[in-house]
């Protein structure tokens, strides 16, 4: 239906980014980048397509490229949550420990900065911290949260507490199971 919507209508941003969404969940990566990208031509404005193409782009290893857009989101929604979040996952891909310790920082209070700043303490050496860090996640926001803490464990090098975590988000319908095929971390 989305590909006869993108067919029916090619400048439809709206469409052209939810066949993006469906083909990087059918892990079709190159495609929803391209996709996301035309959706941007017409609406470089909207900060969620940004996020979304930053998704696409981290596993592709095109930190630099996901870098401009996650920056371009973060101008265009300075406090909005995720987009620090995502900063951090690029840093922490980049080994770069300070600035990925900053975007989690930046991140607004809540669940997404309580994870963001878990999975600095993951690549970090301060083990003591790596684990009260995973404990309070598991603790404050496990339920609802299963694929972040399955992230947790696959950035640790634990794939049994993975898998259990990932188990238990496709029963809990978790939505993170939507980028299990294309989700940098687990990778």
């Amino acid at each position: 239906e989305l590909r006869k919507a993108v067919e029916l209508a090619p400048d439809d941003g709206e469409a052209l980014y939810q066949l993006g969404v469906v083909r990087a969940s059918q892990g079709d990566l190159q495609q929803a980048v391209s996709l996301t990208r035309k959706a941007l031509q017409q609406n470089p404005m909207n900060a969620i397509w940004h996020r979304w193409l930053v998704a696409y782009l981290i596993p592709l290893g095109q930190l630099d490229q996901a870098r401009l857009a996650v920056n371009k989101a973060i101008e265009l929604e300075p406090d909005v949550i995720y987009n620090h979040h995502l900063l951090a996952i690029i840093e922490l891909l980049r080994k770069d420990l300070a600035a990925a310790r900053k975007a989690a920082d930046a991140e607004p209070p809540g669940p997404w900065q309580d994870f963001a700043l878990a999975l600095v303490a993951q690549a970090g050496p301060d083990r003591v911290a790596a684990d009260a860090a995973l404990q309070r996640c598991v603790t404050q926001h496990a339920e609802g949260w299963a694929f972040q803490v399955a992230q947790l464990y696959a950035l640790r090098g634990e794939p049994d507490a993975m898998f259990e975590w990932l188990a238990r988000a496709w029963k809990d319908r978790d939505p993170g199971m939507q980028t299990l095929l294309y989700d940098a971390i687990l990778l």
